[in-house]
């Protein structure tokens, strides 16, 4: 117990004696330069000249008044002319050398390269002679050079603390910026493996993308947007990212030389972007070039950029591809068309646009489809299509019907039901399964298949009316 009291008797008297040296010392530096100079020469701010130093030794937090000689018009940086700042004197006395709690000056200004200034920040960040715990900058002006642009950040206010900064500027007069950085993490050669973040940007925007994100094919142009994105990332993986696009006069996207007008939008955005991206699209909406409405909301999918390959996921929709491929021809598959609407709808496709590469699923209501000359009109009912093969569960009325290499001509049926497949849509090989077809003509039920490779036909039909006078318009071809 003694040595435990002696201890503690000799703790407080370090802590004690400290105290009064570290006040000493805010108290004996007032006005003299010299002391502050060394510290700042050795933190790598060659160009900073102490003027005059004017302290306040009482309170929790002493505090400091530097005044700074007037620099050459030559430097990028222009440091302002005072900086105030507050000692943490109990953390200076536990590592032994000077702790900011708070670092507050005004009026920064600097104008260059953006990798300059990273480099700048990057020396003077390997210091070891200074801890600062808080950095607030007010009021200041940044030009950044990047890529042969220039961003002109002005009366920004920014605070830096320990993997965390906040940012609220101007850029380039039109627009509002504030930005929320957290959570900072990076390896031993200061790449990024970890951040928060909440971008918020106002105004109007004109940027191309590949100059920016090297972002290809996309442009902005002389947009009035609102633009939110809340999220994290770490390790390359993009978590729980929030996009909001909101136009608030008017937008102007180009996106393969294609227009996209007037946009707003809510997504959600997760995945690694060299790989897979998920994205949930809680609503859209968009006019194009020809002034045609785009809106739909709740569609889910993934993008996976190694192989170019779009999966989508849709509760409910309505498309019309003579219309979206006029609009945005990138999309364009050739020799197919639709304009319907469909529920619970799968589809997948690749950036080449081949029919073997796409996979299509789901519930279709009074529906068009067309493929070359074919093509089947007021559809419903259910279909799957991949690798070239399709089954389709028709429950259909007023359904319009025509095949180049089966049919003689256009038919019509005032109601089909029953399953349909197709094996090769190249070399038709066809299979009915209970599949009844009714108009004024005929009322049938047909079972069987016809393949056209092997130039065979086996059907078994149930007839319960036909008109005789039509029956060559329902025989295939060649028969």
């Amino acid at each position: 117990m003694r040595v435990l009291k002696y201890l503690i008797i000799t703790l407080m008297a370090y802590l004690l004696i400290s105290l009064s040296m570290v006040r000493f010392f805010v108290f004996y530096i007032d006005g003299n330069n010299s002391i502050l100079q060394n510290l700042v020469d050795e933190a790598n701010l060659k160009s900073v000249k102490i003027a005059n130093v004017d302290t306040n030794w009482k309170g929790i937090y002493p505090s400091l008044s530097i005044d700074i000689v007037k620099h050459s018009a030559n430097q990028n940086i222009k440091y302002p002319t005072n900086l105030e700042l507050h000692l943490n004197i109990y953390k200076t006395i536990v590592y032994f050398k000077p702790v900011i709690k708070s670092l507050y000056i005004e009026n920064v200004s600097y104008e260059g390269n953006l990798a300059d200034l990273e480099n700048i920040m990057n020396k003077n960040k390997n210091s070891k002679k200074i801890l600062i715990e808080n950095i607030l900058i007010g009021e200041s002006n940044f030009n950044f050079k990047h890529n042969d642009k220039i961003y002109k950040f002005s009366k920004a206010n920014i605070l830096i603390r320990k993997n965390s900064i906040n940012l609220s500027s101007n850029i380039d007069k039109d627009k509002k910026l504030n930005l929320k950085l957290s959570n900072i993490l990076t390896d031993g050669n200061n790449n990024l493996e970890k951040i928060d973040y909440k971008i918020d940007i106002l105004g109007k925007l004109n940027y191309k993308f590949n100059k920016i994100l090297k972002i290809k094919n996309l442009e902005i142009n002389n947009s009035e947007l609102s633009v939110k994105l809340h999220g994290k990332y770490e390790r390359g993986y993009f978590k729980n990212n929030f996009l909001s696009i909101e136009t608030l006069k008017n937008s102007n996207f180009e996106i393969y030389k294609s227009t996209i007008r007037n946009i707003n939008l809510k997504v959600l955005l997760s995945g690694n972007i060299k790989n897979i991206i998920n994205f949930e699209i809680i609503n859209y909406s968009s006019e194009s070039k020809n002034n045609y409405l785009y809106e739909f909301k709740n569609i889910s999918g993934s993008y996976n950029n190694k192989k170019e390959t779009l999966l989508l996921y849709a509760n409910n929709i309505n498309v019309n591809t003579k219309k979206l491929f006029e609009d945005y021809s990138f999309l364009e598959i050739k020799d197919f068309k639709f304009i319907g609407s469909a529920e619970k709808l799968k589809i997948k496709f690749s950036k080449n646009k081949n029919l073997k590469n796409l996979f299509l699923e789901g519930n279709f209501k009074n529906s068009s489809f067309r493929f070359h000359k074919n093509y089947v009109n007021n559809f419903s009912g259910f279909i799957s299509y991949k690798d070239n093969m399709a089954n389709v569960y028709f429950d259909s009325k007023n359904i319009e019907i025509y095949n180049n290499s089966i049919l003689n001509k256009k038919i019509k049926f005032n109601f089909i039901r029953g399953k349909l497949s197709v094996i090769n849509f190249n070399n038709l090989n066809i299979s009915f399964d209970e599949v009844q077809l009714s108009n004024n003509d005929i009322d049938f039920t047909v079972s069987g298949n016809i393949n056209k490779a092997l130039d065979t036909v086996n059907i078994f039909t149930h007839l319960k009316y036909i008109d005789m006078r039509h029956i060559t318009n329902y025989l295939p071809k060649n028969s």
